[in-house]
């Protein structure tokens, strides 16, 4: 991912200088350059996030989420009937 960021960063350089010399620049005119840094660029980064796309990683964390969640429901479904059954039982003994 942070390959890809890196690619599409260079590409975002490039246009802002060709565009900072103005339409009518050598830099602007240059087919070979804009065909690299644009194209070539964005079909890189777009490779390398097919390649190492985050949807993995977040399924993953919240895999863990939900787990996490659901263990600590079932901790706390055992606790209650044990704090309920020891009120009941300080309530009828008082």
């Amino acid at each position: 991912m942070f390959a890809a960021t890196f690619f599409i960063l260079v590409r975002c350089v490039y246009r802002i200088v060709e565009l900072g010399q103005g339409y009518f620049s050598e830099l602007f005119r240059d087919e070979g350059l804009f065909i690299a840094f644009e194209s070539v660029m964005m079909c890189i980064a777009v490779l390398l996030l097919n390649a190492g796309h985050p949807g993995p990683v977040f399924n993953r964390r919240r895999a863990i989420a939900k787990e996490e969640q659901s263990s600590e429901q079932s901790a706390n479904e055992k606790s209650e009937p044990q704090t309920r059954a020891g009120s009941a039982r300080g309530e009828n003994g008082q």
